[in-house]
Order: C-alpha cells, then structure tokens, then sequence
C-alpha cells in the first residue's frame, strides 16, 4: 500500500511540474530581450510631416494601392483590383490601418522602417476622434470655431483634438525592423506611373527582431520599451496590441 501511495505521491509532483512548465511557455509566447545599447530616436517629434510625428501618418503601400484602384475616374473600364496582390503579402488580421514608419536615430546604425499604430483605450474616444477630424472638409473656419477647434489645416490638428479628449486615451507604438537584414523591395509594375517611372514597395523578411518605442506624451519623444522576435505580420500584431490595447483584440474575431 506505502508503494502506491509514494508512486501517487511522485505522479502527482511530475504533474505538477509538467504544469508549470506548461505555463511558463505560455507566459513567454513571445521572445522578448532588452538591447545594451538601443539607439534612441533622434530629432524634434513635431518635425512636419515626418513618421518622427505620431500624428503624421503615411499609408501602407497597398492602401495607396486600393485608393488607386478605387479612382472614380479610372483610366480604364477594367475592373481594377490588383491591389489585393499586394495586400496579400500582409498578414494583418485585428487592426488596420497600420501606418508606415521610418525613425531615425542619433547614431546612424544601421536602415530602419517599420509600422506605426495608434491605440485607443475605448471605443467612444475613437469615434469622437473621427467625428471631429471629419469637421473639417465641411466646414469653414468660423463654424469650427463654435465646436472649439483649431481653424489651421496642418498637421497639428489631431495633435490639438487628442489633448482635448485626453492623451491618457491614447498610445502611439512604433516598430522597428533593421531594413538591412529585415526588408526587400519589390517592384510592383500595375502601378507604373505615366511617366514610365517603376514603383517599388517595402516588404518585411521573417523571422525578425523588431525593436519597440513608446511615444511618451509628458517628454513629447519615443522611449524605447523592449525588442521582440516575431514569425510575422499577425504575430507583430497580436503582440502590441496584447502588450498595449488588448481591446483591439476583439477584431480579430
């Protein structure tokens, strides 16, 4: 009987480490490591229109694309989707758009570009955001006056409506590949411009270690979080958006 009960006693201490090793591989899905030296983003974040901004977006290629595609005047009556080709290329599945991003650094490393995303704790800030960027092609200055926003039509306008509904709603993520190791250009001839001039888009190489910034609202700059290994688009994803907004989660349902 003391041999059962000890062979119990044993199986049961097994099972419970099989348990913890279990979970333990479940807490660490993803690789993530701290670099010795991380180079820290470089220039004045509220430089015009650059990927440095977190209010200045620059489409994906294949949104450029769509829009593209999408012309009311075509140039042809064929119907135009090569597009989806190159969104295919893209494993995007919770949040979209993502936006391009290129930093640069202090010290000129090595080539970066990557993804920008901006995150919103709650769905009704977010459509509030919608709701007063979209005042401006339908309104003149006086009358956004009378809803309390900036008259001006530069890139400072979000800037101005997301600290009036509250930075605390929002984070700014950026994604950084080393484009030396991490990136290939592609040519995509359906969109060849008139003047014979070959377009070429950016495609990100997996597996990849991709370093994470968080924009910080208080020193208006990106501090750099933490780097992680990815297999790809959707698993780049699901990690930001588990670290930072789990709530966009829902829309990969």
């Amino acid at each position: 009987m003391k041999v059962h009960v000890n062979l119990l006693k044993h199986a049961s201490i097994v099972f419970a480490c099989l348990f913890c090793v279990n979970v333990g591989d479940a807490q660490s899905e993803y690789k993530t490591f701290k670099k010795k030296y991380i180079p820290i983003i470089a220039d004045n974040p509220d430089k015009e229109y650059t990927s440095m901004n977190p209010y200045f977006y620059s489409k994906l290629d294949y949104h450029e694309f769509q829009s593209q595609c999408e012309d009311p005047w075509p140039p042809t009556t064929e119907k135009l989707d090569w597009y989806k080709k190159y969104k295919a290329m893209f494993d995007f599945r919770c949040k979209e758009p993502f936006w391009g991003a290129s930093p640069t650094f202090k010290t000129n490393d090595y080539m970066t570009s990557g993804y920008k995303f901006r995150l919103v704790d709650n769905q009704m800030i977010e459509d509030s955001l919608q709701f007063l960027l979209a005042k401006y092609p339908l309104n003149d200055a006086d009358t956004l006056k009378k809803w309390n926003l900036p008259p001006d039509t530069d890139h400072h306008i979000e800037k101005k409506i997301i600290r009036r509904l509250g930075t605390n709603h929002f984070r700014f993520v950026i994604t950084v590949f080393d484009s030396t190791k991490n990136s290939s250009i592609i040519e995509v001839p359906e969109a060849e411009q008139a003047n014979d001039n070959m377009v070429y888009m950016e495609v990100f190489k997996y597996p990849a270690d991709v370093d994470i910034f968080l924009f910080n609202f208080k020193k208006n700059n990106w501090e750099y979080v933490e780097s992680v290994t990815v297999s790809g688009d959707h698993e780049l994803e699901l990690y930001v958006l588990q670290k930072f907004e789990p709530r966009y989660l829902e829309n990969c349902k």
